[in-house]
């Protein structure tokens, strides 16, 4: 068996900011997808109801119609799906290094954590 002692901040913390990159991407495609449906929704109900009605109860509607539900779906699901991933990247890569920092500290406390490694051939 090896015994761990310390890790690398920097790799670490880089490996931790790809590692949350990819998990931005996939969070940036739940929310843009949900983003287009709910969009959709929205269009499609504002075209099942009747809005002569509503706007003698509401007012005047500021903006609706089809065009409005599917510009907002595509902007929000290209916002998510482009700004999560680099979101998610760099607090990634700044809590790996504070978790790096930790993980030195525990692994001092410690002795070391025990890892059984085996060369594969």
């Amino acid at each position: 068996m090896k015994v761990l002692k310390k890790v690398d901040i920097l790799s670490f913390a880089l490996f931790y900011s790809v590692l949350m990159g990819m998990f931005g991407v996939i969070a940036g495609i739940f929310v843009g997808v949900y983003g287009l449906i709910a969009s959709q929704l929205g269009t499609l109900t504002s075209q099942i109801t009747d809005s002569s009605s509503l706007t003698d109860l509401v007012g005047p509607p500021v903006v609706s119609g089809p065009e409005m539900g599917s510009g907002f779906g595509l902007g929000l699901g290209l916002f998510s799906i482009i700004l999560f991933p680099i979101f998610y990247a760099v607090l990634g890569f700044t809590f790996g290094i504070i978790g790096g920092l930790l993980m030195n500290l525990a692994l001092k406390i410690t002795r070391g954590l025990k890892l059984q490694i085996e060369d594969v051939v």
